[in-house]
């Protein structure tokens, strides 16, 4: 093993300023033998580089290293056993290596050497595990021989490491000396004795030194003593420096404090500040709610500025810590108390000016007999109009009482409107007919959809009878007509005139407006059953009958765009509503839930042909083309899922950069392959996929006309995927007279007969 690892220094290590400091003989377990030899090295350049180096024996008998470790890599050594002996250990590097050696003495020395490089220059980085502790403390080589282990060679190295190379100065004088005495080197004890007698000269020389310099020892010990007292007094005075610095941070500390109470009182403060502004209600505001007289203009502007502050102090941010303040607490009762003071005061008032407009008998007929005019109602809602800003407060405090007056209203001025409106229809008859009882000549029941809002009238019924019509001479004719528009005017100009004055001081939305936060709410609640099958769903329907009616209602407005702009919100949450419905049914696929359902809407948009509306139609013919063909695409390739899956993979392999004709060279889609693929559909196969996806869509889709275009789109996609596989057989399998077993015609056959078939 001696000559080896001389060989293995020379040969290898040498050249690359690296010392050899163990060997060892391994082989892989359980493998056949094929014996490398492990070396542990380290690099002559500072840092230190400890290495573990696998060199392979040729047949010839050369050394080649093949794989260099650095021992700062390896995080663990298994001897495998730290009771029983075995030749087998594991070294854990980039990954576990298990080497077998020759003898337990060989595996030992080798891994002690690791173990001392280990805790020479690696601070006992790698651990070692299944090794018994004595061998590693108290192991000591029987022999020094190179070829029983290297410890003896570490041992060496230690002592060579110590060795100090002399300086060049020590060198230049070692030279001189040689020279003078190069005369005196053969005969070694004259040479000796000449150093000895130079010695006691430097020795003599020395001493007197030593003497003559009694006197500056003398001084330099004075003044060691003078640097200590010195000391002791500068540490005196660090010591009342450092009572000084405590002092400063204590009042440091206090200061700090004071900081943090200055910013609590600087942020109580501004709490209280915040809450006195905010909190505070001027005492003339508060004797005007309690005392105010709202039959007075005067007094009516200041409640009205009195409310205005009183919800600016109700309406402040509060937390809650704030509300458990006792003074908040008593100002918020307080506020509370003055609101429903003034809060009854005002509806009393309101009511009693309500009701006391619907017993009004000076609402009679401003005209003579010559003209037809109803009295005007602006007076009346000037007088309520004052208080308008009061009924906003009302209304956001207190809805349920701001809807009972809203109803007392209704009840109060429908019987004012009724008995003028009886007044109005007898006139009109008189001047027809010339007798105010006339019960055989009646008006057209035309004014019901002009109907004041929030009225509960009963209109008499004005009815001609056609006999009668026909009697009529031409001027008799001329004059029914006259009155009847006079009639229908007044009306009209009525109705308007109240309508506009509720939506103003109720503030009430329109009708449309009304009847759009109702459906927009019905559609955004919409469920649907999930073991049902999914048509088209419940708040669509009503969605068109919805707009049929709204558009029959409003066929003649002036200015649609406020109907359009609640037609467009409906929509856009009825499409919103039926893609998150779509995937809740179980029985039914969410593509055909939002095929027939979006279908369903672009056929009645189409239909009633709204302006507005036209971006919303194309709309849904978008996301309707969208489903169907994301529906026909992923249910095409079930019929023939297998024959469907082997071309995809062929034309993989030619997007790769295979050329047509190598793929059919390709293990997986060879010709065998592929005629093994298309014998597993023959004709009846396929027309029998083909009735069971026919049965399917059947079973989806509730709409017939639907049915058919799904068939249609599938029947064309078919034969389309059909011509693309022949094609693609031809171009990579050119000369194999590989066919399918059906044809064009016998699809078209199938689909034709399928089309045509009860499968219900």
């Amino acid at each position: 093993m001696a000559s080896i690892r001389n060989c293995l220094q020379r040969e290898i290590f040498t050249p690359k300023e690296e010392r050899l400091l163990g060997t060892i003989q391994v082989w892989k377990a359980g493998k056949r033998r094929k014996t490398s030899i492990l070396c542990a090295t380290v690099s002559s350049e500072c840092p230190v580089q400890v290495s573990l180096v696998k060199v392979k024996i040729s047949d010839r008998g050369q050394y080649k290293p093949c794989i260099y470790w650095t021992l700062r890599n390896m995080q663990l050594v298994d001897g495998r056993d730290a009771v029983k002996e075995t030749c087998e250990f594991h070294l854990h590097l980039d990954k576990v290596y298990k080497w077998v050696t020759n003898t337990c003495k060989e595996k030992y020395s080798f891994l002690i050497c690791l173990w001392k490089l280990n805790q020479r220059y690696l601070q006992n980085k790698i651990k070692f595990v299944n090794i018994n502790p004595e061998i590693l403390e108290d192991f000591v080589p029987e022999t020094q021989d190179p070829e029983i282990g290297e410890t003896g060679e570490s041992d060496r190295q230690e002592e060579y490491e110590r060795y100090q190379e002399l300086l060049t100065k020590e060198t230049t004088d070692l030279e001189k000396l040689m020279e003078q005495c190069e005369q005196a080197v053969a005969d070694s004890e004259a040479f000796v004795q000449m150093l000895m007698t130079d010695l006691q000269v430097l020795d003599q020389a020395n001493l007197k030194e030593i003497i003559n310099s009694e006197k500056q020892v003398h001084l330099i010990v004075q003044l060691i003593e003078e640097a200590l007292k010195e000391s002791e007094h500068l540490e005196k005075q660090l010591c009342a420096h450092e009572e000084l610095l405590h002092t400063v941070k204590e009042h440091m500390d206090n200061i700090h404090q004071l900081q943090i109470i200055d910013r609590n009182h600087q942020k109580l403060y501004e709490e209280v500040i915040y809450l006195v502004e905010n909190l505070t209600l001027a005492e003339e505001h508060a004797w005007i709610l309690n005392n105010g007289n709202l039959d007075e203009p005067k007094d009516l502007e200041l409640c009205i500025k009195a409310v205005q502050a009183l919800s600016c102090c109700t309406s402040t941010n509060l937390t809650a810590g704030h509300r458990k303040l006792q003074a908040v607490a008593e100002q918020l009762i307080k506020f509370e108390s003055l609101r429903q003071n003034f809060e009854n005061r005002f509806v009393n008032h309101i009511n009693k000016i309500i009701v006391l407009q619907g017993m009004d008998q000076d609402f009679i007929l401003e005209s003579d007999i010559d003209s037809l005019i109803l009295m005007s109602h602006s007076a009346r809602h000037r007088k309520l109009m004052s208080c308008k800003p009061l009924m906003e407060w009302l209304k956001n405090n207190n809805p349920v009482i701001f809807n009972d007056l809203l109803m007392v209203y209704s009840e109060s001025l429908g019987k004012l409107y009724e008995r003028q409106l009886k007044e109005f229809f007898s006139l009109a008859r008189f001047k027809v007919t010339g007798a105010k009882d006339s019960r055989r000549f009646s008006f057209p029941d035309t004014t019901e959809r002009s109907l004041p809002p929030s009225s509960n009238i009963t209109w008499p019924k004005l009815n001609f009878s056609v006999p009668d019509r026909l009697e009529m001479d031409i001027g008799r004719r001329q004059l029914v007509d006259k009155v009847l528009e006079q009639v229908l005017s007044q009306l009209e100009h009525m109705c308007i005139e109240e309508q506009e004055f509720i939506i103003y001081f109720f503030n009430v939305e329109s009708t449309e407006d009304e009847s759009e936060e109702a459906q927009r709410k019905d559609i955004e609640n919409a469920k649907i059953a999930k073991k049902a099958k999914v048509g088209v769903l419940p708040f669509v329907s009503r969605l068109q009958e919805f707009l049929i009616l709204t558009e029959n209602v409003f066929r003649n407005a002036e200015e649609p765009r406020d109907l359009n702009d609640a037609y467009c919100k409906l929509i856009t949450a009825t499409f919103n509503t039926i893609e998150n419905l779509s995937s809740q049914s179980l029985k039914t696929p969410s593509q055909v839930v939002m095929i027939e359902n979006f279908y369903f809407i672009f056929s009645f948009l189409s239909e009633l042909k709204i302006p507005g509306l036209d971006h919303k139609r194309k709309e849904a013919k978008k996301k309707y083309t969208h489903y169907l063909n994301l529906y026909v695409t992923s249910n095409l390739g079930l019929p023939l899922e297998k024959l469907s899956e082997f071309f995809e993979g062929v034309k993989t392999r030619m997007a790769q950069g295979i050329k047509e004709e190598e793929v059919g060279f390709q293990m997986a889609y060879n010709k065998q392959e592929l005629r093994r693929v298309i014998e597993r559909y023959p004709g009846k196969e396929v027309r029998k996929s083909l009735e069971t996806l026919y049965k399917n869509n059947f079973k989806h889709l509730s709409d017939p006309y639907l049915l058919q275009v799904v068939w249609r789109m599938m029947q064309d996609d078919f034969i389309r995927q059909y011509q693309q596989f022949v094609e693609l057989i031809e171009r990579c399998y050119p000369g194999s007279g590989i066919t399918m077993e059906f044809t064009v015609e016998d699809l078209l056959k199938y689909f034709s007969e399928l089309d045509c078939s009860d499968v219900s």
